[in-house]
């Protein structure tokens, strides 16, 4: 099965956008992996370091992203509204150097969809890498307000991690973050609250984004290949 076929189970085939280069021969950025740990196929997004933004045009990032529609067409169980509570379920994999630099590096976004002057397309939370020289920490971040550090990089290459964040949209939102290892260990956890209704009115709901988006500014320091295998990606209303 392809990887468009696995992402249509996950209902985020409304919008993706692979960076392969045009008559680039290295392959896909967006491919389907047999892994052994899993012991099954599995999601893998995949960026070169001299990649550009085949997908966006612009010149100081790179991408590959799956992800639901910015207007209202993604399903409603997956679409994020003032009122709503979200659940979002997913494995994911780092590679085993995974680059982490102080520049923006986000493998899992809930954007805004929707602009208020000053804040145009603002991603609420993301799930990130950031560091530099081998160091670094996976961190969730909440726009405009806190960055929580919930693991050390070098504990999370090359291994399966389970995200679990729930949302809560509106004046009185919320969220909560936790990873666990693949025997369910706690390796991180975050949680807070935040109102999403207010300062991005007007906002019409969020949207996820999964894959690789990162800025160029010390892309000296990539590896030659980072990718990021993805599994069992379940959302769903409480």
């Amino acid at each position: 099965r392809s990887a468009k076929d696995q992402i249509k189970d996950s209902k985020l085939d409304r919008q993706i956008e692979d960076g392969t280069p045009r008559g680039d021969r290295k392959g896909d950025r967006l491919q389907i992996k047999y892994d052994a740990d899993l012991g099954k196929d599995v999601i893998e997004v995949r960026m070169y370091k001299n990649d550009i933004d085949g997908a966006g045009g612009k010149k100081d990032r790179q991408r590959t992203e799956f992800k639901g529609s910015p207007s209202e067409r993604s399903p409603s169980e997956i679409t994020g509204k003032p009122g709503d509570s979200l659940v979002y379920i997913f494995w994911f994999k780092l590679s085993e150097d995974y680059t982490a630099t102080k520049r923006f590096s986000h493998f899992f976004q809930l954007k805004t969809v929707g602009k208020r002057k000053g804040y145009p397309g603002t991603p609420l939370h993301t799930l990130s890498v950031r560091g530099e020289n081998g160091k670094g920490t996976i961190d969730f971040h909440v726009a405009f307000s806190n960055r929580h550090e919930l693991m050390d990089i070098n504990k999370a290459r090359g291994q399966w991690i389970q995200a679990r964040i729930a949302v809560s949209y509106g004046k009185r939102g919320s969220y909560e973050v936790n990873l666990k290892d693949i025997n369910g260990k706690d390796l991180g956890s975050a949680r807070g609250s935040k109102d999403t209704e207010s300062r991005w009115a007007p906002v019409s709901h969020t949207r996820i984004k999964m894959g690789i988006y990162r800025g160029l500014k010390y892309q000296r320091q990539f590896e030659d290949l980072d990718t990021v295998r993805f599994s069992d990606i379940t959302i769903y209303k409480k």
